[in-house]
């Protein structure tokens, strides 16, 4: 029997697929517990009109990408830090630049950022991840404070 599922269903297929399976796998199970439904005419055209929507709304969000990642590409983040004979007092944070690009009209999710993200005195290059293959370059300069 061929059904469209409504969810991922391990060792059967992905969402939004078309599959063969049991009959009697589709009637007792996939279709009351709602991971599947019938294949028809209905079905098949509403799954197309679900795909269509799905891409648009996929070229929409990296079309938003892209333009974050121009806006990103040019910034170039200040900080200062306290020193004491060569030793900082602490470092730049993630949650400092997140902060930072928000004042600068930028708005990330602070996951973006690497978790593990202390800079010291210098410039650093950040790799902010704002989609599955767009990668942006933040510069960010840290001086010592006078």
């Amino acid at each position: 029997m061929k059904i469209i599922l409504l969810e991922d269903v391990k060792g059967v297929g992905k969402i939004n697929t078309i599959q063969e399976v049991n009959d009697g796998y589709a009637v007792n199970y996939l279709i009351p517990k709602k991971l599947a439904v019938y294949y028809n005419l209905k079905s098949e055209h509403e799954l197309e009109d679900k795909l269509a929507k799905l891409a648009k709304e996929e070229e929409t969000r990296r079309n938003k990408a892209v333009e974050l990642k121009d806006k990103i590409d040019a910034l170039v983040l200040t900080f200062n830090l306290k020193t004491n004979h060569g030793l900082t007092f602490g470092s730049i944070s993630q949650k400092q630049i997140t902060e930072e690009l928000k004042k600068n009209g930028v708005n990330i999710e602070h996951t973006a950022l690497n978790k593990a993200l202390k800079l010291g005195i210098g410039e650093h290059t950040l790799q902010v991840k704002l989609y599955k293959d767009i990668i942006a370059n933040l510069k960010v300069n840290v001086e010592e404070a006078k």
